[in-house]
């Protein structure tokens, strides 16, 4: 990577690309808020059993201000 920003931003589409199908994949099967609420926290706690370091990168990103610059457009479900 030629650069830290570079880096950071690959890291961060890849980090989406992992997360962002699991957390849809988790609500589609119903249309209550509330179920929805319960897969995606339960799917969360997989996702960070499954990537230990993925709550530290995603806390150091927010705490650098560099979350939606990074993003690929800053568009989430």
């Amino acid at each position: 990577f030629p650069n830290k920003s570079e880096l950071l931003k690959a890291t961060s589409e890849e980090i989406e690309n992992i997360v962002l199908p699991r957390l849809r994949a988790a609500v589609e099967g119903s249309d209550d808020v509330a179920d929805q609420i319960d897969a995606v926290l339960d799917e969360s706690k997989r996702l960070m059993q499954d990537y230990p370091h993925l709550a530290a990168f995603l806390r150091a990103v927010r705490s650098g201000g560099t979350t939606q610059s990074v993003l690929s457009g800053g568009q989430y479900p």
